[in-house]
């Protein structure tokens, strides 16, 4: 069984500001889905078609930081940063990822109150203590909340998705044992390529980076 993505993380220093941007440059507008309470980031969000979405993550207005919060500030372009993959089965992806020799964070439920877009919840499970920084995706059940792509603004599809890292040869070997259906290519640099097809034509993302954003510890918690 192959996972498709559920989402692409998308790391931006201002998020009111790119979703303007976003806007002029696709002719859609990004939703706001509100402030994720324990991260402390903004997120926005962009159908993309087949039941995956783009989520804009960027700095919550006002003085309160999180863990992540100067990092993203300091950001000099969007930055691909990280892939959600589609999991209706947790302990099938468990068993998985234990069978390959991975640690885990175990499935963590999650709930918390958006303003926008009302009560969430989701369950999620990680891979720790690897070393594939953050080309290693992670697994979403939704359960009943409605899947973001359904609540999005579309008109937007995804048009090729790549990941690179310095062992892709390992890593891709990898990915088909835990069934990640995204390919992989092998560059000295970590990171991601990202096109989207707009009305106004392409809109591509390139980031490379060797330096792990999202460090995870056994609980599922940013570091």
């Amino acid at each position: 069984m192959d996972y498709a993505i559920d989402h692409i993380i998308l790391l931006v220093p201002d998020l009111p500001a790119y979703m303007a941007e976003f806007e002029q440059v696709t002719g859609v507008a990004p939703k706001y889905g509100g402030k994720q309470p324990n991260a402390k980031m903004g997120n926005a969000l962009v159908d993309l078609g087949d039941g995956a979405y783009l989520e804009i993550l960027g700095p919550s207005a006002g003085d309160e930081a999180g863990p992540m919060t100067e990092r993203l500030r300091a950001l000099s372009e969007p930055t691909v940063a990280w892939v959600a993959l589609q999991s209706h089965d947790l302990d099938e992806n468990v068993r998985r990822l234990e069978a390959a020799g991975l640690e885990h964070s175990g499935v963590i439920r999650t709930d918390w109150e958006s303003s926008e877009r009302g009560m969430i919840e989701y369950s999620g499970l990680v891979a720790v203590n690897h070393n594939w920084g953050d080309q290693m995706p992670f697994y979403i059940d939704w359960h009943e909340t409605a899947h973001p792509s359904s609540t999005s603004p579309g008109g937007i599809t995804l048009s090729r998705f790549t990941v690179y890292h310095p062992d892709g040869e390992d890593l891709g070997v990898l990915y088909g044992q835990l069934g990640v259906d995204v390919e992989v290519k092998v560059n000295d640099v970590a990171g991601y390529d990202l096109v989207l097809e707009t009305t106004k034509g392409e809109l591509s993302f390139s980031s490379r980076s060797n330096e792990t954003i999202f460090y995870i510890d056994t609980n599922g918690s940013l570091k």
